[in-house]
C-alpha cells in the first residue's frame, strides 16, 4: 500500500510544482500571431494608408558591352551578372535579386513596401556580381525619386553608361489586425509586438496591454481557438477590445482599414 500512496503523493506534488511554476514572472505561455493576408479585390481603399510608403520597382537595365576599362564582363565574352541597390541616407535599404549574363536583365519583383520622402537624396547603384565579390557597373547619387513617375517608367542614366528605367508604386497594404504577437493566457491575451500602421497600432494598443474582452466576451470564457480567431476577425469586424493597462480599462476600437508594413 505503501508504493501506490507515494505515487499519488508524488503527482501531487508534481502538479503543485508546475502550477507554481507558471506563476513565476517569466514563465512561458503560448505566444500566437494574428495572420496577415494579401487584399484582392480592388479597387484598394487607400484612406489609412501612411505618407511617404512607396513600392519601387527596376523594370529594367541597359549595361554597355564593356566595362569601363574596356574589357569583358566575364573570361567568356559573355553578359554580367546584375543586380541593383538602393541607399538612402547612406543607408541600404533594397537590393533585388541577381540576372545573370545579362545585358538587358530585367526585375519584375518590386521592392517590398519602403518609407522614405521622394525629395531625399539617395544612391542607386548596379553592379555586376563575380565568384569573390562584386564589381560597380554604375552609380547615381541625388534626389532622383523626386523625379520618377508614379506608375509610369523613367529611365536613369548611371556613371560608366549604364541605364536603369525605374517605376514608382503605391504600397501594397495586407488585411489583418496587425498584432505581430501575443501570449495566451487563461484570463487575457496579453500584447508583446504591434504593428505599426495596422489597426491594432491605429486604436492605440501597445506592447503589454491586456485584452481581457472582445465584443463583450471575456477572454476567461473562451476557448484558445475562439479567442484566437476573435482576435485574428477583430480588424475585420471592427470590434470592440476590452484592454487593460497599469490596473485600468478602457475599450479600443478598430477600425476596417489595413495593415501597411514597411521598412
Amino acid at each position: 500500500m505503501l508504493r501506490p500512496r507515494f505515487l499519488l503523493c508524488g503527482r501531487v506534488l508534481g502538479g503543485l510544482f508546475s502550477c507554481a511554476l507558471s506563476l513565476l514572472p517569466g514563465c512561458a505561455y503560448p505566444t500566437r500571431a494574428t495572420p496577415l493576408t494579401a487584399v484582392m479585390h480592388s479597387p484598394v481603399d487607400r484612406s489609412t494608408q501612411p505618407d511617404n510608403l512607396w513600392q519601387l520597382q527596376v523594370v529594367d537595365a541597359q549595361i554597355p558591352r564593356q566595362t569601363r576599362t574596356g574589357q569583358s564582363w566575364d573570361d567568356e565574352g559573355g553578359g554580367p551578372d546584375v543586380y541593383f541597390v538602393l541607399a538612402i541616407k547612406g543607408e541600404e535599404r533594397w537590393r533585388t535579386d541577381v540576372r545573370e549574363d545579362d545585358f538587358r536583365p530585367k526585375f519584375p519583383n518590386p521592392s517590398p513596401n519602403l518609407r522614405f520622402d521622394r525629395s531625399a537624396r539617395v544612391r542607386i547603384e548596379l553592379w555586376d556580381r563575380d565568384g569573390v565579390g562584386a564589381d560597380p557597373i554604375g552609380i547615381y547619387e541625388g534626389k532622383v525619386l523626386s523625379e520618377v513617375f508614379i506608375d509610369a517608367d523613367s529611365t536613369v542614366t548611371l556613371d560608366g553608361g549604364a541605364t536603369v528605367t525605374l517605376r514608382l508604386r503605391k504600397p501594397e497594404p495586407r488585411a489583418g489586425t496587425g498584432i505581430a504577437e501575443y501570449e495566451l493566457r487563461p484570463s487575457a491575451l496579453v500584447v508583446r509586438a504591434v504593428l505599426p500602421n495596422s489597426p491594432a497600432a491605429r486604436g492605440g494598443l501597445r506592447d503589454g496591454d491586456r485584452i481581457v474582452a472582445i465584443d463583450g466576451k471575456a477572454i476567461a470564457g473562451l476557448s484558445e481557438a475562439a479567442a484566437d480567431s476573435a482576435l485574428a476577425l477583430a480588424s475585420q469586424r471592427a470590434s470592440k477590445l476590452t484592454a487593460e493597462r497599469d490596473g485600468k480599462r478602457r475599450t479600443v476600437q478598430l477600425d476596417k482599414g489595413y495593415v501597411w508594413p514597411a521598412q
